[in-house]
């Protein structure tokens, strides 16, 4: 049998149980497939955890852990191109991107950012980041040499999409120098683009890939990523208007945008103000509608799979990179919102979802690290078809599953919130095995449930804690090796709520 063509879709931010609840293409994809009900991120944020998925090991063991570390090599995409695939990159996320080095190795990436007005036209970003590897230092528009850069745009294959990439990083670069310009209400104006997101731009690049493949040998192998459950949470208005009874202005999104940070929201959390469970359920809303949303997308992909004939031939794998908390109380007894500083099943459980007509239908129990779609997509596809060795095999290697939080303590946050600094400053490691979860932390603290309820920690398997603690330390080990953010780097992650 030749080698399946691969789909990988990662939707960022995606909660385990409102993929179950608010996700009916998954769901129906999930019915007569393979669904993991006990999935677990091997990272609590998109950069360890895209690197894990990449490279087939934890953050303790990769290293890159830190905002600031950027990503050496994807060793997925090296051993899928060197088996002869056609390897294709589609991503709104920042830290898969050009702006880390996880775009080198694809025969073709598009960046799909809020920024981006078209994926076809001249890459903005990645222009950027070689202006900034060439100099040493951050990006700045004094080094950028506009002949050059007019003529690369000009020249460019997609020449008009290129100029409104190029018009659109302009206007944020004016938008950036003269805050008035961020009063007029409209996203294109906003200080971060992050209401510029458009998932078709990914959809649509994704379709045409499938499409050029009908007729050809080689398999694809393509990566997606999707922002829509990231903050902000602004669903298209349909789904604003079934979840939420009303639609929103785009100044009242803003503004739920800054009440939703994850730091103003544990600011408020500290000062005895919490929000009303009215807001919450208002703020859960929104984000399932735009779970919803990203399923919408997922069922244009299936069904364009369908139509050119390659649904029976194609891997799909459906996953997120980590969860998100809406502010619930997790197992510390904390309330968060986002996917910082917790060590919540909300945060680390996440959707799967493996079909492939060759592998049945069966639901996994059994914990399983996202680290382990590595092998599935490399030794397991190979094994599609075949009456020997199971295809799902490398993902069920694991003993313990482990899932890294690392700290966020850089200066600038640190600076801007004082108060959260100790928070800030932890680590975390979350581990599972069986029907036992723990969670360690850098400050000391260690502590394990049975079946949910909290036990001492002597009655726990002594490999859960064994290994919850041999992950800490490595983590703790790699986040030292850091360094100051540049002022572009602090702007990307205020975009995405990290700042």
């Amino acid at each position: 049998m030749s080698r399946p063509n691969i789909l990988l879709v990662v939707w960022d931010a995606c909660r385990r149980d409102a993929a179950r609840e608010h996700a009916p293409t998954l769901s129906n994809l999930a019915a007569s497939n393979v669904r993991f009900e006990n999935a677990i991120t091997p990272g609590g944020s998109s950069l360890p955890a895209h690197v894990s998925i990449a490279t087939g090991t934890y953050p303790d063991e990769h290293g890159v852990v830190r905002q600031s570390h950027t990503i050496d090599s994807v060793p997925l995409v090296d051993t899928l191109n060197a088996a002869g695939y056609h390897t294709v990159g589609v991503s709104a996320n920042g830290f898969a991107s050009s702006k880390y080095g996880f775009d080198a190795p694809f025969d073709r990436f598009y960046n799909t950012q809020g920024l981006v007005v078209s994926p076809e036209g001249f890459d903005v970003h990645e222009y950027a980041k070689r202006v900034a590897d060439r100099t040493g230092e951050q990006f700045s528009t004094d080094d950028v040499d506009y002949a050059t850069l007019a003529k690369q745009v000009l020249t460019h294959e997609h020449p008009v999409a290129s100029a409104l990439n190029l018009g659109a990083a302009a206007l944020a670069e004016l938008v950036g120098a003269y805050p008035a310009l961020r009063r007029i209400p409209h996203p294109r104006f906003s200080r971060f683009n992050e209401f510029c997101y458009d998932p078709a731009k990914n959809t649509n690049r994704i379709t045409r890939v499938f499409e050029e493949h009908a007729e050809r040998d080689r398999p694809f192998f393509v990566f997606a990523n999707y922002m829509d459950p990231h903050h902000p949470y602004a669903p298209p208005e349909r789904y604003q208007r079934e979840y939420c009874g009303r639609s929103f202005s785009y100044r009242e999104l803003r503004r739920l945008s800054h009440e939703t940070h994850p730091w103003n929201y544990m600011e408020r959390i500290a000062a005895g103000d919490p929000p009303s469970e009215e807001w919450l359920d208002t703020v859960r809303d929104l984000y399932h509608g735009e779970v919803r949303t990203a399923d919408d997308h997922l069922r244009r992909l299936l069904d364009t799979l369908d139509r050119t004939g390659l649904r029976e031939e194609t891997l799909i794998v459906v996953t997120a990179d980590h969860g998100e908390n809406l502010g619930e109380t997790d197992r510390l007894g904390e309330r968060r919102m986002g996917h910082v500083c917790s060590g919540s099943d909300h945060h680390l459980r996440v959707p799967l979802v493996v079909a492939h007509p060759d592998l049945g239908n069966r639901t996994v129990e059994q914990y399983v690290s996202l680290k382990d779609l590595f092998g599935l997509l490399t030794e397991g596809a190979d094994r599609l078809g075949e009456s020997t060795g199971d295809p799902l095999a490398p993902l069920l290697t694991e003993a313990v599953v482990s899932a890294a939080v690392p700290a966020t303590d850089n200066d600038a946050l640190v600076e801007k919130y004082p108060e959260l600094a100790d928070v800030l400053g932890r680590h975390l490691v979350a581990s599972y095995v069986d029907e036992w979860a723990a969670v360690v932390a850098s400050t000391g603290e260690e502590r394990v449930w049975r079946d949910g309820t909290e036990r001492d920690p002597r009655e726990a398997p002594p490999d859960l804690l064994e290994t919850s603690q041999e992950r800490l330390g490595g983590l703790v080990e790699a986040a030292t090796e850091d360094r100051a953010l540049s002022e572009g780097e602090i702007a990307h992650l205020e975009a995405l709520g990290y700042m």
